[in-house]
């Protein structure tokens, strides 16, 4: 035993003398007592009051945060925004993927200690698309009611649909299942152009559509059109003209333009917009570009043709073609395209067009129409045989409305 204790007290002592001889070698401590916190940043407001999923940009106003763009970063319910610009006072985020009625936005600035928080916000889905139509259904034209029911024609039907989650119920019958166009009458009636020389009408509230106009000349083949708030309704297609046709369906030839044949028509603020390409044999100063004219009187007299933006120089010769036009409330002008782009977006006033939501629409845009409120509505029906599974019908929502639709009821 004494020797037990003997052994026991010199080992304790060695690991005495071998701990003192030795250093700290911890870390050294990363706490500077000299650093001082930057401030925490303050969300003020957040603009505008909801944005969508992954395309939305998303305005923080407040205080505190950095000028310098990789020093701010934001998040909704913990994902990562992608930061685009950045003041002391304001940073311009994109939105993650993420759909959620009630987000909780925080920002970090580097070197701050605490966050700044704004809720709820909401981040919304901004292109949904129809169930009832699949891929392999061939689906034309797109119009909508005032109750934002939309219209297509497929298999000699119209179809009528509530929402991108409804099913498809059969609103009236047809003799063709092409159709390029449909625009409602004042009266509630629903009217087809499909690039012949007739003009279908389906009477308010259903049924078989039948010929309300008949062009004289073979050649006045009209494909597409739109109503004015005097309720001409403009035509035009391959006919190389514009035809006015009144209420009780007089038709007159209100424009020439010779050689070139009418892609879309559009009325928005007293003037008849026009996207047009050449169809002749010549060399022309303009392939194909957007026009517009004034309307003059209630009978539909047309003002001098005015080149509102020459598309042909900017797109070149293997470049997108226009096939559809539209108007927001503010005037913007949304282009359907065949190849590129879906949607490009051009001012009136001219300038470079712009992209609108590449990350999640693909072209064509072959039909596209907006409702009463926020959503605009496409038939994107892909003519090439190898990518008919993209064919869609979407609703497309936007932060704003369109420019009044004067056909609808």
């Amino acid at each position: 035993m004494k020797s037990f204790i003997i052994l026991t007290l010199g080992a304790a002592l060695a690991v005495i003398l071998i701990t003192a001889g030795c250093e700290n070698d911890y870390p050294a401590s990363v706490w500077d007592p000299n650093f001082n916190s930057k401030p925490t940043p303050v969300i003020d407001r957040v603009e505008p009051a909801f944005s969508f999923s992954g395309i939305g940009q998303v305005t923080i106003t407040g205080s505190n945060f950095s000028s310098v763009v990789e020093e701010n970063t934001v998040y909704f319910n913990g994902k990562k925004g992608k930061t685009l610009s950045a003041t002391t006072t304001e940073i311009v985020v994109q939105a993650p993927v993420l759909v959620a009625d009630s987000a909780t936005i925080k920002v970090h600035v580097m070197g701050a200690f605490l966050f700044g928080e704004y809720k709820p916000y909401q981040l919304k889905e901004a292109a949904l698309i129809y169930k009832a139509i699949d891929n392999q259904i061939e689906a034309f034209a797109v119009a909508v009611d005032p109750d934002e029911n939309i219209y297509v024609i497929a298999n000699n039907q119209i179809l009528q649909i509530a929402d991108p989650d409804s099913p498809a119920v059969v609103y009236g019958t047809t003799t063709f299942s092409i159709c390029d166009n449909m625009r409602w009458a004042p009266d509630g009636a629903l009217l087809l152009l499909r690039g012949n020389r007739f003009v279908y009408r389906v009477e308010p509230g259903g049924g078989a559509a039948s010929i309300w106009v008949r062009f004289e000349n073979v050649n006045d083949r009209v494909s597409t059109g739109d109503f004015d708030q005097n309720g001409n309704l403009y035509v035009g297609g391959r006919s190389q003209k514009i035809f006015a046709i009144a209420a009780n369906g007089d038709t007159t030839t209100v424009f020439r333009f010779p050689d070139y044949r009418y892609m879309a028509i559009r009325v928005y603020d007293g003037y008849v917009y026009t996207s047009a390409t050449y169809d002749g044999d010549g060399t022309p100063d303009i392939s194909e570009g957007i026009w517009r004219h004034q309307i003059l009187d209630a009978s539909g007299t047309l003002g001098t043709q005015e080149l509102v933006y020459d598309w042909g120089s900017y797109a070149g010769e293997l470049g997108p073609s226009i096939l559809s036009l539209e108007f927001d409330e503010n005037g913007l002008m949304y282009l359907g395209l065949d190849i590129d782009h879906a949607i490009m977006n051009l001012a009136i006033s001219g300038g470079t067009p712009t992209p609108l939501y590449p990350e999640i629409l693909l072209p064509p845009t072959t039909n596209m129409v907006w409702g009463n409120a926020t959503f605009i509505y496409i038939n994107r029906h892909e003519l090439d045989p190898e990518k008919v599974d993209q064919r869609r019908i979407i609703r497309l929502e936007m932060p704003f409305k369109g420019a009044p639709g004067y056909g609808r009821p």
